[in-house]
Parts: C-alpha cells; sequence; structure tokens
C-alpha cells in the first residue's frame, strides 16, 4: 500500500517538475522575444506580460483569411524581390501567410466585441491564401539607390500587370531599399496617396484599389533567419499598412493626428512601442500628445474604443455612424458575418 503511494508521490512531482521546466521555459523564449523587439525599433517596445505557463502566448488569436472569389474585391500577397537577388520565396511565404492570419486575427477579435466576425478578403489557391513570387525587372542597387523606392517598386509592379482595381496588395520586398523610415531591420511603408475621403459612401475613395502595402526586409543579418522579433512585430506592421489603404484613419476622425499638419494617425492611446494598444496609434510631428485610452499593453486594438476607424455596429449620429468607418458593410475587402 506504501509503495504504491509512493510511487504516485513521485509521479505526481515529476509531473510537476515538468510543467515547471514549460512555464519557466517558455518564459524566457518570451523575454528574449521582447529584448529582440526593443533592439530592433530602438525604443521602449512594450508587449504583453507573460500570459502563464507552457509557452501559449496567443496574443494575435491566429484566424486564416476569407477567400475572395476573383471577380470580387480582395488583397494578394506578394513576395517580391529584385532581379539580381536570390529567390527565397519557399523559405519566406509560409511565413507571410502566418503573419497574415495573425494580422487578420487582430482585426476578428475587435469584431467579435460586437458579436460579428470580420475577415480580410484575400487570393487564395486550394483553399489557402496565395502568395506570388514576383521577380522584378531590374537589379538590387536600382531599388536601394532610388530616390523613392517605394514608388520604384510600385511602378515595376504595376508594370508586371498588378494594377488590378479590385485588389490591394501586400507587398513584402525583399531587397535593402532606402525607404524613408527605415531605421531598423524590417521597414514599413504605405504607400497609397489617397484622400483625404471621410464620406461613408460605397465609392468612397478607399473603397477600391490598386494599392499597395510594402514592407521592406532590410539588413539581412539581422533578420535572415526571421527570428521572433519579426515574427511578432509583422502581423501589427502588416494590418496597419493595410488599414492604410483602406482609409485608416481620416484626418477629421476624432483623435487623427493633427498637431503641426493632419496626419493618418490616432492619439488616444500611445504608439504599441510606448506600451499602447491601438496598431494605428503613432506620431506624425514632434511634440504629439496621446492619451491613455485603453491601458493594459494587450490584446492589441483595431480602434481603441472603437471611435476613429473601425466599429461594426456605431451608435446612431457618431462620427463612424456617419463617416467612412472600415467597420461599414459598405468595406469591400473585408467580409462581415454575425
Amino acid at each position: 500500500m506504501k509503495k504504491g503511494i509512493l510511487k504516485k508521490a513521485i509521479i505526481i512531482t515529476v509531473i510537476i517538475n515538468v510543467i515547471i521546466f514549460l512555464a519557466v521555459g517558455a518564459k524566457i523564449t518570451f523575454e528574449k522575444s521582447k529584448e529582440a523587439i526593443v533592439k530592433q525599433i530602438g525604443q521602449n517596445f512594450q508587449i504583453p506580460k507573460f500570459p502563464g505557463a507552457g509557452g501559449g502566448f496567443g496574443i494575435y488569436n491566429e484566424r486564416k483569411p476569407t477567400c475572395a472569389d476573383s471577380s470580387d474585391y480582395h488583397g494578394q500577397l506578394i513576395y517580391a524581390r529584385p532581379a539580381d537577388s536570390a529567390d527565397r520565396f519557399l523559405e519566406v511565404s509560409p511565413k507571410l501567410k502566418k503573419w497574415l492570419s495573425e494580422a487578420n486575427g487582430i482585426l476578428n477579435t475587435e469584431a467579435e466585441r460586437f458579436k460579428v466576425t470580420a475577415d480580410l478578403k484575400m487570393v487564395c489557391l486550394g483553399g489557402e491564401v496565395k502568395a506570388e513570387n514576383v521577380v522584378l525587372p531590374k537589379a538590387r542597387n536600382f531599388y536601394d539607390l532610388s530616390a523613392d523606392t517605394n514608388q520604384a517598386v510600385i511602378t515595376d509592379l504595376m508594370k508586371l500587370g498588378y494594377s488590378d482595381k479590385k485588389t490591394k496588395y501586400i507587398v513584402w520586398f525583399d531587397g535593402d531599399g532606402n525607404a524613408s523610415g527605415c531605421g531598423g531591420s524590417v521597414c514599413i511603408s504605405q504607400a497609397s496617396k489617397k484622400g483625404p475621403d471621410d464620406k461613408l459612401s460605397e465609392d468612397n475613395i478607399f473603397n477600391i484599389g490598386p494599392d499597395f502595402a510594402l514592407l521592406f526586409k532590410i539588413e539581412d543579418s539581422k533578420v535572415s533567419q526571421f527570428g521572433t522579433n519579426a515574427d511578432m512585430l509583422i502581423p501589427i506592421a502588416m494590418l496597419h499598412e493595410y488599414a492604410h489603404t483602406m482609409g485608416a484613419l481620416q484626418q477629421s476622425a476624432p483623435h487623427s493626428t493633427k498637431k503641426e499638419k493632419p496626419g493618418v494617425h490616432c492619439t488616444d492611446t500611445q504608439p504599441i512601442g510606448q506600451g499602447g494598444t491601438d496598431i494605428m496609434c503613432k506620431s506624425d510631428a514632434k511634440g504629439e500628445v496621446f492619451g491613455n485610452e485603453c491601458p493594459g499593453m494587450y490584446p492589441f486594438r483595431f480602434d481603441c474604443n472603437n471611435d476613429d476607424y473601425f466599429n461594426p455596429k456605431p451608435e446612431p449620429g457618431s462620427y463612424l455612424a456617419t463617416h467612412w468607418n472600415l467597420g461599414s458593410s459598405l468595406n469591400r475587402f473585408i467580409q462581415f458575418s454575425e
């Protein structure tokens, strides 16, 4: 009898030790990820507190986008490289699809606050998001030395036929590039120069393509393995830039950046790099003043308080009930359902 009790005690002790080992290991991995992000973007990027044992962070609630019919409005994922750069499509494309699913998870988590589901509409192949492998016509130095790398990449993509008015393109440019704002190992740049247009109408200028959300991979030695720093930052960057192409956010929005010059970001919460939660909050000028709404650093928000650019069920008479709203069923690039 005593042997049986001893045996059970030993088994329980082993199980407890294994759980502790996994929890500690997961926390160490999480802390390393945090350090990598801080180093990468050069500021105090505060990410969610460690949520528990086992390493199941789940901070993006990953969810696959919906597959759109070719005749419908949709997004298109592109891996693009200069003509003389190595082809890493097979290595990178699975990562791009995962990051996109995580970005879609942020969107849908916000919609679920209103008991609605929301998914980005994307081109698919065999039921999975399709990524195009595109070789640009010019050598790497052309894009690196261009006065406007953004426009150089876009111009050549359009010459190759990526100019459909029903499509918005999410582009990972696998080359260095000197796009403005590149200061770390990943540069993000949205290149749609439309608007402003805040009318709540299906013919809003942001409700049609072609548009391009660009992400530049630079400093190859830093991100050649696509470590956890990229894994945690890029889903936010993807959704941020893609949201710009859909019209987030308008200068007339209650919390738009308005210091010195009208901007297209929000100020009701701190930028994510400073502990905020809204993926669209960012400074457009020196001395920008930010609020402290939606505190907690987690989950990431697709419109803190849902009053600037995304609300599936806005209150009658509110700003988003009468102005362009990415959460409106008029938005051709997001699929909504109750």
